[in-house]
Protein backbone atom coordinates (compact mmCIF):
# COMPACT_ATOMS: atom_id res chain seq x y z
CA UNK A 1 0.00 0.00 0.00
CA UNK A 2 2.92 2.84 0.92
CA UNK A 3 4.50 1.41 -2.63
CA UNK A 4 0.99 2.49 -4.88
CA UNK A 5 1.00 6.13 -2.18
CA UNK A 6 4.58 6.65 -3.35
CA UNK A 7 4.08 6.37 -7.12
CA UNK A 8 1.97 9.35 -7.54
CA UNK A 9 3.73 11.39 -5.61
CA UNK A 10 7.02 10.74 -7.06
CA UNK A 11 5.42 11.44 -10.49
CA UNK A 12 3.96 14.51 -9.50
CA UNK A 13 7.12 15.76 -8.05
CA UNK A 14 8.80 14.68 -11.40
CA UNK A 15 6.02 16.81 -13.12
CA UNK A 16 7.03 19.79 -11.35
CA UNK A 17 10.88 19.30 -12.02
CA UNK A 18 10.83 18.80 -15.46
CA UNK A 19 8.67 22.11 -15.52
CA UNK A 20 11.41 23.76 -14.70
CA UNK A 21 11.70 26.24 -11.23
CA UNK A 22 8.47 28.34 -10.35
CA UNK A 23 9.79 31.22 -7.92
CA UNK A 24 8.38 34.48 -6.40
CA UNK A 25 9.93 37.54 -7.90
CA UNK A 26 10.55 40.42 -5.56
CA UNK A 27 11.00 43.69 -6.60
CA UNK A 28 12.00 46.94 -3.56
CA UNK A 29 10.45 49.98 -4.23
CA UNK A 30 11.74 52.69 -1.97
CA UNK A 31 9.18 54.99 -1.27
CA UNK A 32 11.78 58.33 -0.73
CA UNK A 33 14.94 60.00 -2.28
CA UNK A 34 16.57 61.05 0.96
CA UNK A 35 16.41 60.04 4.81
CA UNK A 36 18.19 61.58 7.33
CA UNK A 37 20.57 59.82 9.85
CA UNK A 38 19.03 58.43 12.85
CA UNK A 39 15.79 57.91 10.61
CA UNK A 40 13.75 55.42 8.81
CA UNK A 41 13.42 55.16 5.47
CA UNK A 42 9.76 53.30 3.62
CA UNK A 43 9.90 50.81 1.01
CA UNK A 44 7.80 48.59 -0.56
CA UNK A 45 8.67 44.82 -1.26
CA UNK A 46 6.26 43.63 -4.25
CA UNK A 47 6.19 39.80 -4.01
CA UNK A 48 4.97 38.36 -7.63
CA UNK A 49 3.67 35.05 -7.08
CA UNK A 50 3.38 33.14 -10.43
CA UNK A 51 -0.24 32.24 -12.05
CA UNK A 52 -1.69 29.25 -10.56
CA UNK A 53 0.46 29.39 -7.74
CA UNK A 54 1.02 30.54 -3.78
CA UNK A 55 3.24 31.03 -1.30
CA UNK A 56 2.30 30.87 2.58
CA UNK A 57 2.14 33.87 4.55
CA UNK A 58 4.69 34.20 8.09
CA UNK A 59 1.83 33.67 10.32
CA UNK A 60 1.98 31.17 13.23
CA UNK A 61 -0.67 28.86 12.48
CA UNK A 62 1.84 28.67 9.14
CA UNK A 63 5.42 27.20 11.31
CA UNK A 64 5.04 23.73 9.63
CA UNK A 65 5.62 25.50 6.23
CA UNK A 66 8.21 27.32 4.80
CA UNK A 67 6.69 31.18 4.74
CA UNK A 68 8.02 33.95 3.13
CA UNK A 69 10.47 36.48 4.72
CA UNK A 70 12.28 39.65 4.42
CA UNK A 71 15.71 40.05 6.07
CA UNK A 72 18.47 42.38 6.33
CA UNK A 73 22.10 41.14 4.69
CA UNK A 74 24.64 39.51 6.84
CA UNK A 75 26.67 42.87 8.01
CA UNK A 76 24.17 45.40 6.95
CA UNK A 77 24.29 49.09 8.77
CA UNK A 78 20.69 49.53 9.29
CA UNK A 79 18.05 47.10 10.68
CA UNK A 80 15.45 45.81 8.41
CA UNK A 81 11.41 45.56 9.47
CA UNK A 82 8.83 43.79 7.44
CA UNK A 83 5.22 44.25 8.05
CA UNK A 84 3.46 41.15 6.63
CA UNK A 85 -0.06 41.19 5.65
CA UNK A 86 -2.28 38.55 6.66
CA UNK A 87 -2.74 36.68 3.31
CA UNK A 88 -5.92 35.11 1.99
CA UNK A 89 -7.34 31.80 3.71
CA UNK A 90 -7.77 29.12 1.51
CA UNK A 91 -7.66 24.83 1.35
CA UNK A 92 -5.32 23.42 -0.96
CA UNK A 93 -4.66 19.94 -2.35
CA UNK A 94 -3.93 17.87 0.12
CA UNK A 95 -4.57 19.83 2.99
CA UNK A 96 -7.15 19.01 6.05
CA UNK A 97 -7.64 22.85 6.63
CA UNK A 98 -7.18 26.19 4.94
CA UNK A 99 -3.98 27.88 5.39
CA UNK A 100 -2.63 31.66 4.88
CA UNK A 101 -1.36 32.35 1.34
CA UNK A 102 -0.02 34.89 -0.78
CA UNK A 103 -1.27 34.13 -4.57
CA UNK A 104 -0.92 36.99 -7.15
CA UNK A 105 0.92 40.42 -6.36
CA UNK A 106 1.48 41.23 -2.61
CA UNK A 107 3.48 44.41 -1.03
CA UNK A 108 5.20 44.17 2.20
CA UNK A 109 6.04 47.35 4.15
CA UNK A 110 9.50 47.53 4.40
CA UNK A 111 11.05 49.89 6.93
CA UNK A 112 14.87 50.58 7.38
CA UNK A 113 16.32 51.73 10.04
CA UNK A 114 19.26 54.27 9.23
CA UNK A 115 22.23 54.20 12.23
CA UNK A 116 22.77 58.31 13.41
CA UNK A 117 26.27 57.26 12.79
CA UNK A 118 25.93 56.40 9.17
CA UNK A 119 27.97 58.41 6.24
CA UNK A 120 26.27 60.85 4.33
CA UNK A 121 25.55 60.16 1.00
CA UNK A 122 24.22 56.71 -1.16
CA UNK A 123 22.94 53.92 0.75
CA UNK A 124 22.21 50.43 -1.10
CA UNK A 125 19.64 48.77 1.09
CA UNK A 126 19.46 45.42 0.96
CA UNK A 127 17.26 42.91 1.83
CA UNK A 128 16.99 39.23 1.31
CA UNK A 129 13.21 37.18 0.32
CA UNK A 130 12.86 33.93 1.14
CA UNK A 131 10.00 31.82 -0.60
CA UNK A 132 8.60 28.70 -1.89
CA UNK A 133 5.43 28.46 -4.22
CA UNK A 134 3.30 25.71 -4.63
CA UNK A 135 1.17 24.83 -7.24
CA UNK A 136 -3.09 25.60 -6.53
CA UNK A 137 -3.77 22.37 -8.46
CA UNK A 138 -1.73 19.29 -7.30
CA UNK A 139 -0.19 20.94 -3.69
CA UNK A 140 3.34 20.26 -5.48
CA UNK A 141 5.67 23.03 -3.42
CA UNK A 142 8.93 24.18 -5.60
CA UNK A 143 12.37 24.48 -3.76
CA UNK A 144 12.45 27.34 -1.65
CA UNK A 145 14.59 30.69 -3.26
CA UNK A 146 16.28 33.54 -1.40
CA UNK A 147 16.64 36.38 -3.75
CA UNK A 148 18.09 39.62 -3.10
CA UNK A 149 16.34 42.74 -3.69
CA UNK A 150 18.10 46.31 -3.20
CA UNK A 151 17.05 49.84 -3.26
CA UNK A 152 18.88 53.03 -2.89
CA UNK A 153 18.44 56.18 -0.40
CA UNK A 154 20.16 59.44 -0.16
CA UNK A 155 21.67 59.62 3.62
CA UNK A 156 21.53 62.93 5.18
Amino acid sequence: MLRTAIIPILALFAFATAQGPVAANGKLVVGQKTVKRGAVAKANLVLEVPAGHHAYAPVEENSDYIVVSVAPVAGAPYQVKPTYPKGTSKKYPGMDHAVLAYEGKVSIPVSFAVPANAKPGKLTVKAVVTSQVCSNQTGVCYPPRKQMVTGTVTVQ
